[in-house]
């Protein structure tokens, strides 16, 4: 049987909201660096600074996907297991 650890215990809700949440942030950003780029040269420090905050949100984003589905698949795991 497969389980959380103790350390990530963390309802299930609660993921899908900080997924929500970061998918989000990761939106808003891009939308940032596409309107300061249609401003400002690819080289500008405003555009270099907002590609840093697209890729930094992304990470949380992928991090937050990832520790949802670890989750799902920890419930289908026991479930599955429960079922045998």
């Amino acid at each position: 049987m497969t389980t959380r650890p103790e350390d990530e215990n963390v309802p299930l809700e609660r993921l899908r909201e900080d997924y929500k949440d970061a998918f989000e942030e990761w939106a808003t950003e891009v939308n940032h660096l596409q309107t300061v780029s249609k401003c400002a040269p690819d080289d500008a420090p405003v555009v270099q600074e907002a590609e840093g905050r697209v890729e930094a949100a992304h990470k949380t984003y992928q991090d937050s996907r990832d520790r949802l589905a670890d989750d799902i698949a920890v419930g289908v795991d026991n479930r599955s297991d429960q079922e045998s």
